[in-house]
């Protein structure tokens, strides 16, 4: 559980900090003194599942109708819908959590060409990847894609197929 001190630090002491160096203790009254420790990195623990998978499906999901529009209403979705809505193990979906190896401000969605089987992931901030495997569900073959949400450049950045993607032809959505 996470939660937050407020706790009132006389002027003085803010200006003693500030002007510290790094890894330096200072004393600011008899027997009580300041650090100023900085954080190199912050690597999010992806051991426990603090997103549950309904998330990243839902995810997936929504941008699906993108490409496949109202082919995600029929029947053979229904199970998937079933699983986001409810919790009910879906038949024939595998999710596997992966993690990268860097941590960028930047989120994806990217759907993998294949014939009748459809592949995602949905990946946030570069670093925790949902793989999103819905089996063998599509009527006809999907020539993939992918979206990119750049935070720190504020672009939202679409290839229509993944051959794109490869080609690294994006087009800015929102221009």
């Amino acid at each position: 559980m996470l939660c937050t001190v407020r706790i009132n630090v006389p002027n003085f002491v803010l200006k003693i900090y500030n002007n510290i160096s790094s890894n330096v203790e200072a004393q600011v009254a008899a027997g009580v003194s300041i650090k100023k420790i900085e954080i190199e990195e912050i690597i999010p623990d992806t051991g426990t599942n603090f997103i549950e998978d309904r998330v990243p499906t839902s995810i997936a999901l929504n941008f699906l109708y993108f490409w496949l529009g109202n082919q995600l209403l029929k029947k053979q979705f229904d199970g998937i819908r079933e699983f986001i809505r409810s919790a009910e193990p879906a038949r024939n979906i595998s999710i596997v959590r992966l993690m990268g190896k860097s941590y960028k401000p930047l989120h994806r969605f990217v759907i993998v060409p294949r014939e009748s089987s459809l592949i995602t992931y949905v990946c946030f901030f570069e670093w925790i990847t949902y793989k999103i495997d819905f089996g063998v569900i599509l009527s006809r073959p999907c020539k993939g894609g992918m979206f990119i949400e750049d935070i720190k450049n504020r672009e939202a950045l679409y290839a229509p197929t993944f051959q794109d993607h490869i080609d690294n032809k994006y087009y800015v959505l929102g221009a």
